[in-house]
């Protein structure tokens, strides 16, 4: 910024200034002396550093150079858009939509290598951002955002059907029976299982069936690990 020399000379002074010192600093230019500023002063600062009319200036920058800035932010933010767009793309292109790449003995929960490991989950999970169930043993449907326990038998007759006859995925399963782990490997690397006959729960007189609502309804509730 250009100095003006009279500023300079009565800059450079002690407060109080003479008059012939205040005539000399115009309103556009910046307070600075030896001694502390005052509140008008400050203030006066303030106002000038915000907006300069004598040299057009805002912010202390005239339009050129905030012009330059603009210019530089914009460009390098759009590279940086471009660059996350671009790998953002090439993630959605090389991903595939239905199966994950990593499971079974390539999935992060194998770590024996000598046979896969399944991954642990439990049921009922209403909310897969919450692991905790909590409902009225009282009430079977949801009222007010109170849980009953009506949602989680029927999220387990859900996850059981399954395993039933009638299920045309357990049909696809697996009879293991007899068959050793060495002949089943190739099959769990194709994403098959074994069958599971949910009847001997029923033949053992076992109380986690759903005739018996899973004993939400009196407090004792049945999970599925």
């Amino acid at each position: 910024m250009a100095t003006d020399p009279a500023y300079m000379s009565a800059s450079v002074k002690s407060y109080p200034f003479s008059m012939s010192d205040k005539l000399a600093l115009t309103k556009e230019e910046i307070i600075v002396k030896d001694d502390e500023l005052t509140w008008d002063e400050r203030c006066h600062n303030y106002r000038v550093s915000c907006y300069n009319p004598k040299y057009r200036e805002v912010c202390e920058r005239d339009g050129l150079s905030w012009a330059k800035i603009t210019l530089y932010y914009f460009l390098w933010f759009m590279f940086m858009a471009v660059i996350c767009a671009s790998f953002v793309g090439i993630f959605m292109a090389i991903i595939d939509k239905r199966i994950p790449p990593y499971r079974g003995n390539s999935s992060a929960i194998a770590l024996d290598t000598s046979r896969p490991n399944p991954g642990l989950g439990f049921r009922p999970q209403i909310s897969v951002q919450k692991v905790l169930i909590k409902y009225r043993s009282s009430h079977r449907d949801t009222f007010d955002y109170r849980h009953g326990w009506g949602e989680y038998k029927e999220q387990l007759d859900e996850f059981l059907a399954y395993y039933t006859e009638a299920d045309i995925r357990y049909q696809r399963a697996i009879d293991c029976n007899g068959i050793s782990i060495d002949k089943l490997r190739p099959q769990f690397y194709e994403g098959k299982s074994c069958r599971f006959d949910i009847n001997m729960f029923r033949n053992r007189q076992i109380p986690c069936v759903t005739q018996r609502n899973f004993e939400y309804n009196i407090g004792r509730p049945y999970v599925l690990f």
